[in-house]
């Protein structure tokens, strides 16, 4: 684990030094070693344009395509910059979490966070969260019918009652693996239907 902090450190340096062809070269290392490994690592590389490649723990390599980078894909527009901030730290409190399994309960607020962020911008109205999508209608309004909207409800029923109110609850990795999957589903959904 500690290993895979320190290679994202260094893929963050060399990107924020302008050190292109070295960032190039430790991406093609970093591919090689996950695609040789003889055991699944449980990690993956995904590189973006704007900012230096990620490490991100995998999980369904399908889900993650889908409702992780194509998330980010969706986040691209500068308007959109607060949803995708606020998703990126949670994933990365995700990876960091494997060593400090405390910080699982910041991945999840910072999921919250996200679909917090997605309605302000929905809606264009800065006194929005993501419980005001559960009211006035809001979710028709959003592209959702009822079944997604009992679905979202209990995403932020779960992430708020567990993640923010008890603070002694325990959240385990793949209780936070589900509710990024699911952070991700909603903001792909919604952002695609407006």
């Amino acid at each position: 684990m500690r290993l895979i902090l320190r290679l994202q450190a260094l893929l963050d340096l060399l990107y924020n030094y302008n050190k292109k062809q070295c960032a190039i070269d430790l991406i093609d290392i970093i591919e090689k070693a996950i695609d040789t490994s003889p055991v699944d690592l449980g990690v993956r590389l995904k590189t973006y344009k704007r900012k230096g490649a990620q490490i991100y723990f995998s999980g369904s390599r399908f889900l993650d395509e889908k409702l992780v980078d194509d998330i980010l894909g969706v986040l691209e527009d500068k308007e959109k910059s607060a949803v995708k901030l606020a998703f990126e730290k949670g994933l990365k409190e995700f990876l960091e979490a494997k060593s400090s399994p405390s910080k699982f309960k910041n991945a999840v607020r910072d999921m919250q966070l996200a679909c917090d962020e997605t309605i302000k911008i929905l809606f264009k109205d800065k006194n929005l969260g993501f419980r005001h999508l559960f009211k006035n209608k809001r979710w028709e309004k959003a592209g959702l019918n009822d079944y997604q909207k009992q679905i979202f409800w209990n995403l932020n029923e779960y992430a708020d009652k567990f993640a923010k109110h008890k603070s002694d609850s325990k959240i385990t990795l793949k209780d936070t693996e589900n509710i990024i999957y699911l952070t991700g589903m909603f903001i792909r959904l919604v952002f695609t239907k407006s």
